[in-house]
């Protein structure tokens, strides 16, 4: 019974005809041996055996003792909490507006039933536009300064172990209002951030101030081109909530006096833009005084926990239209102008009055070709636009008009007609030159800042001077036709 009992542990049974000396000699080092004198049947079974004794000795090996279960189930558990701590972190990470500058810290807060009750701090804000540069369609490079004030708890106002201006020994454990700009793209060039503690109206105050440089999205409108006003905004945002963190403008901190003093140009204690040093300046008139918005609930859906901070610096900026005026639209109007000089021509000479038109009409597309390299890629048409693509279809009609004096009419009839029509396009032509020069003159009285005069003194003054370049102009046109079809008659009598 022994014998068979150990048969059957290592999984070898008895066949009904097999001898048990001869079953226990078969089984040595836990290995069966084949008998000769066995069937095929008893063989095939012992071979199955031995494949499912070598797939359980290779396998994993079983835990024979309490103690390694007892250790593997200890280290389940380490796995699991390892698992639910990342989650944890990924879950609060994604809710997270971080920066690389700032340490996340909670504010101090008081339990109070259901509800937190968190001390609001005023953080005071100034600027330091540096310069302006790189204007593409939807983004403006810049390099400026910030400065970010709070006032530290009372605790910490007249504290013995250290002095009015000595900093903490370790910034990690203050409370810091984890400030960022909003609207930048790219990358960030930072020259130089620092933290520290200075005296401020009397009262022990820390800072963080940042120089550097970094590319701004913006949202400009071209469509007014070269005619138009554009804001550049530099927007900084903090990570806390309203409830925690109030963004305010530097001059409140100060007394109202020193507002009146920011205005005026006398004081450097609010905002202010090095207008000398802006690369844009070349392009751009901008104002010296920039303006401080409260942009918190501006377009912008609250988060979870609540709406977080925002305050803008916006500067105003008009562009020089003096270039663009005299090198692109006068240049223009001239090319339009000289195509009037086919109607000093008979209606018969219908290939020479076509050669002028479609030379005039070449030279109108190479200059549509060079004003739109002086501009991006934009998905709309700008006033430049406009005036020449108006010009080029003023042009066009010019040339079918030739065409169809010569060939559906005869010479008195065509002459009449030809009269008409070139008086026709003269006076349209001269009408939109009026209104452009309108368009100049108003873009440059309506200067940055406080003007000279007052608007409506402008308004009448740039009036004034469309009525006298149109009752001015319309003359010269008149004896610029007639005199040309003098000479032209003169010559062929001569």
């Amino acid at each position: 019974m022994s014998g068979v009992g150990q048969h059957r542990g290592r999984g070898v049974t008895e066949s009904p005809g097999s001898d048990n000396s001869e079953a226990t000699g078969s089984v040595q080092d836990g290995h069966a041996q084949e008998n000769p004198a066995a069937g095929p049947q008893q063989k095939t079974k012992r071979k199955m055996m031995k494949k499912k004794r070598g797939r359980v000795t290779s396998g994993t090996p079983s835990l024979t003792s309490e103690t390694d279960i007892q250790a593997l189930h200890g280290t389940m558990l380490e796995v699991n909490a390892h698992l639910a701590e990342i989650k944890h972190q990924m879950r609060r990470g994604s809710e997270r507006y971080a920066f690389a500058s700032d340490v996340v810290r909670k504010p101090h807060a008081e339990e109070v039933g259901d509800e937190t009750q968190v001390e609001t701090r005023t953080v005071y804000t100034r600027f330091n536009v540096i310069n302006l540069h790189d204007v593409t369609a939807v983004s403006v490079n810049v390099r400026l300064y910030y400065e970010l004030l709070w006032e530290l708890p009372v605790e910490q106002q007249n504290t013995k172990s250290h002095g009015p201006l000595d900093p903490p020994s370790d910034w990690t454990k203050e409370w810091q209002p984890q400030v960022g700009m909003d609207n930048i793209t790219g990358e960030v060039l930072t020259v130089r951030e620092w933290l520290g503690v200075e005296m401020h109206v009397g009262r022990r105050m820390a800072f963080k101030r940042w120089i550097g440089e970094g590319t701004f999205q913006q949202t400009f409108d071209f469509s007014e081109f070269p005619f138009d006003s554009t804001e550049f905004k530099i927007t900084l945002r903090s990570h806390l909530t309203t409830r925690e963190v109030k963004l305010v403008d530097n001059l409140a901190l100060h007394d109202p006096t020193e507002k009146t003093r920011w205005l005026r140009g006398d004081s450097n204690v609010g905002s202010v833009l090095s207008v000398d040093k802006f690369q844009l300046s070349h392009y751009w008139r901008i104002d010296h005084l920039p303006e401080i918005r409260d942009t918190t609930h501006l377009g912008v859906e609250p988060g979870l926990k609540g709406a977080r901070p925002r305050i803008q610096l916006v500067i105003q900026g008009k562009r020089k239209a003096q270039y663009y005026y005299y090198n692109s639209i006068l240049i223009f109007m001239v090319i339009v102008s000289l195509s009037f000089s086919v109607f000093c021509m008979p209606v018969t000479q219908l290939s020479e009055r076509l050669n002028i038109v479609m030379s005039l009409v070449l030279s109108a597309v190479a200059h549509k070709l060079l004003c739109a390299e002086q501009l991006p890629d934009l998905p709309y048409l700008t006033y430049l636009d406009g005036y020449v693509l108006g010009g080029v279809g003023l042009l066009c009609v010019l040339a079918i008009e030739c065409i169809v004096c010569a060939t559906l009419f005869d010479t008195v009839t065509a002459e009449s007609i030809d009269t008409v029509c070139g008086w026709g396009l003269v006076v349209i032509w001269l009408a939109v030159n009026v209104y452009v020069y309108w368009l100049h003159q108003n873009h440059q009285s309506a200067a940055i800042g406080t003007p000279s005069t007052s608007s409506s003194e402008i308004a009448w003054n740039v009036r004034w001077d469309v009525m006298l370049a149109g009752v001015g102009c319309a003359p010269l046109w008149y004896c610029f036709y007639w005199g040309c079809m003098w000479g032209f008659t003169e010559l062929e009598n001569w």
